[in-house]
């Protein structure tokens, strides 16, 4: 009867159309819930079953550290095999009608240069020109003009300064003195 029912408007009604009992829609809550519980008491159970790295034996932590390595190394061989890849790509001439389809007709804006990343700067160039403020954010830091995002402040330290700093540091010193006078100046003594 279950593969009869029909949900609409939120309620349950059976082939016929007939709306059917709410107690019925409390079973399929009772039952999601129940799922919610179990799934949330093994996620639960995973995490007091972790054991720290500090609690576990020296084979433990090695056998830890040579698959961490291992993985490390796949991940690195991955990574430079897809930069080689697409420095290959980049690199590839095309023909002259795949550039005139790619740019438009506009061709002769590359020169001799036919390569992919040529092409390709040059599509995001027109873009730029057509409004694309990603494509113009794009081709304006490629070229060098990327604005700073750190300020550099270059100032040169005087005599003076210097004289400051070591006044600072003199009385600073002066202080911790007389604090550590005024620890031991205060420590009752216990006499019997």
């Amino acid at each position: 009867m279950a593969e009869d029912r029909e949900k609409l408007d939120g309620n349950t009604v059976d082939q016929d159309g007939k709306l059917l009992p709410d107690d019925s829609q409390k079973d399929v809550t009772a039952e999601s819930e129940n799922i919610d519980a179990k799934e949330k008491k093994g996620k639960e159970a995973g995490y007091k079953n972790l054991i720290p790295f500090s609690e576990r034996t020296e084979e433990e932590q090695r056998a830890i550290r040579v698959a961490g390595g291992k993985a490390s190394g796949e991940t690195r061989r991955r990574k430079r095999a897809a930069k080689e890849i697409l420095d290959t790509m980049l690199a590839a001439q095309l023909s002259g009608d795949s550039i005139d389809s790619i740019l438009d007709g506009a061709k002769e804006v590359l020169g001799d240069d036919n390569s992919l990343y040529s092409v390709m700067l040059a599509k995001i160039a027109q873009e730029a020109c057509k409004g694309n403020v990603q494509a113009a954010t794009f081709i304006r830091d490629t070229a060098g003009d990327k604005p700073t995002d750190k300020q550099e402040v270059t100032t040169t330290v005087t005599e003076t300064d210097l004289e400051l700093v070591k006044a600072v540091e003199r009385r600073l010193a002066r202080q911790k003195r007389q604090e550590k006078q005024e620890e031991t100046d205060v420590k009752p003594t216990i006499e019997d």
